[in-house]
């Protein structure tokens, strides 16, 4: 899960965080409880919105952004998911194949 307020800061848009969300999931149809989790913070103000979003969503915000940041950001995100993807199939392989490494 990614904050959304981060990515938001990271991205540079010129939106204020608030309308930035909003816009996007009506937009593009993020659904709460599958796309992003949402939780409300008691400040010395008004009451704050915190957004917690899926790597997937996280993904096509930053693409969403048409920058070079935007870019750079998914490209992370799609980097480290290739990485995670490689380690997940290796350890069950090897478990599977116990023997592998002895006729190697």
């Amino acid at each position: 899960m990614v904050d959304a307020r981060t990515l938001h800061e990271a991205l540079s848009t010129r939106d204020p965080f608030h309308q930035w969300i909003k816009r996007r999931r009506e937009e593009y149809g993020f659904e709460e409880g599958e796309d992003f989790y949402t939780k409300m913070f008691k400040t010395k103000g008004r009451p704050r919105k915190d957004c917690l979003i899926t790597i997937d969503m996280a993904k096509e915000l930053s693409m969403l952004e048409r920058s070079a940041t935007g870019r750079e950001i998914r490209r992370y995100y799609i980097d480290m998911e290739a990485a995670n993807w490689i380690t997940d199939v290796a350890i069950p392989y090897s478990m599977q194949n116990p023997n592998s490494a002895a006729s190697m």
